[in-house]
Formats: C-alpha cells, structure tokens, sequence
C-alpha cells in the first residue's frame, strides 16, 4: 500500500476546486496503521492519502481545501471535529455504505422484536 501512495503522491496536481469530497480511514495494516482518503465527490477519483487518520492533519488538509462546501463520512468523531475546526460552514452528511448499514440494522431490529411480539419462530439475527 506504501507504494500505491508514492504513486498517488506522484500524480500531477490538477488543483481543480473540490466542492464535494468524500473522507474515509483505509489500512495500510488492518489493527494496526490507518490513513485517510479524500475522493473528489465529481469525478469519483482519489484526490490524496494523508499516512494517518489524526484529526490534526486533516484539519490541516481541509484548511488548504476552503472551497470545499460538502463532506461525506462515516460517524469517526476525529473527522467530525476536523471538519468542524477547518470550517463550520461545511456541510457533513453520512456516507451511502454507513446510511444503508445503520437502516438495515433498525430495519433487523425492528422485524425481529415484532415476530417476538407475535409469537413467530421467524427471527432476524446477525
């Protein structure tokens, strides 16, 4: 994974403004070492890697990004407060991967307390 971020590194700056970016945390080891990854939200294409997940680089990054005016993320608190420090004017929504999960998770829930409700043998699990 190191090299793929040299290569990225590599990469001619387009320098294109970001008006809708995604954020996430990637393994470079799984338990072991995270980055982060902005995705120009346009163009669906990897904009750069930071070699950490820490709030303070990325505040950093974003605060190099001011015409960003949308960020999709998952429910990390350190990219919460990054993205609240950097601009408060930004305008955070949950990724489609972590509103689809979190909606079949209560959609489980919800049928399998009503079937134990009913009396019904049928049981949504994990």
């Amino acid at each position: 994974m190191t090299h793929f971020l040299e290569e990225l590194k590599q990469l001619p700056s387009t320098r294109s403004p970001l008006p809708f970016v995604g954020i996430d945390d990637f393994a470079f080891k799984k338990r072991m070492t995270y980055g982060t990854i902005f995705i120009d939200l346009q163009t669906k294409r990897p904009v750069d890697l930071l070699e950490t997940r820490n709030q303070i680089p990325v505040t950093e990054w974003l605060n190099n990004h001011p015409e960003i005016k949308l960020i999709t993320r998952d429910g990390s608190k350190t990219y919460a407060k990054a993205v609240t420090e950097a601009s408060s004017s930004i305008l955070q929504v949950g990724d489609r991967w972590h509103i689809l999960h979190q909606l079949f998770e209560a959609i489980k829930k919800l049928f399998s307390v009503s079937y134990q409700r009913n009396g019904h043998l049928f049981r949504l699990t994990k």
